[in-house]
Parts: structure tokens; sequence; C-alpha cells
């Protein structure tokens, strides 16, 4: 019998959430750092939903970080992620990273040892 096409879709959310939890789970104790990206918000959330699940239930710490909320938009975006990250149990779950512009991207590229190093787990939405 075939599957019809919003159970295509579903099967593969749950895939993508899988690999997305795997990955932060097999870092241990290191950092990492993930881009996701979506055209549609909707799907998006669907998927950080699924993979929060995973996390929860895998021992690591989903910790949401809305860059569009709060401050002027000027702050060091690395900074920003070494404040908000207490335990290398945590995942940080920035959304919102367009506010900060072009700048905070190239900060972030050069500095991203500091983050790794830090044992920061950060999947950037």
């Amino acid at each position: 019998m075939p599957t019809s096409a919003p159970d295509q879709v579903e099967e593969a959310f749950l895939t993508r959430a899988r690999r997305v939890s795997e990955l932060l789970r097999r870092a241990g104790e290191k950092g990492l750092i993930l881009f996701l990206t979506y055209n549609y918000e909707k799907s998006r959330q669907r998927v950080e939903t699924l993979v929060i699940t995973q996390l929860a239930a895998s021992s690591l710490q989903p910790v949401h970080l809305d860059l569009r909320k709060g401050g002027d938009g000027k702050g060091d975006l690395v900074s920003i992620l070494l404040q908000q990250a207490i335990s290398p149990k945590q995942v940080l779950m920035v959304t919102g990273l367009g506010r900060l512009g072009v700048a905070a991207l190239r900060s972030l590229n050069y500095q991203r040892e500091r983050l790794v190093e830090s044992r920061i787990k950060v999947v950037f939405w």
C-alpha cells in the first residue's frame, strides 16, 4: 500500500530530526555548530519540535535563544552564546541570527574555535 504525501513529509521530517539528534549526541562533551535552513517556517518548527523531543530522550537539554528579542542587536555573537551555555549537556537552539547582520556571521567564522573549545553545542535555525 503506497504511503500518502503527508506521511512521506512526516517521515522526511523524522529522518532529518534523527540525523541532527544523532550528530548532537555523538558530539558528546565536544562542541558542535550546526546550521539548519528551511524555506518554510512551519517545516522548521516541526523539525525543531522533533529534535527537541529526541534530545530530551538522550539526556541533552535544549535551550532556546531568540536573537530577535532583547538587546540592541550589536552584541558579539560568540560572547552571547558563551554566556548562555552553562553545561556541555545543553544544546543552544538559536533563531533570529539575521537580526545581528553580516558582522555577526564574520565574527562567528573567526571565533568558531572558541565555541568548540568551550564545548558549546549550537544549532542555528
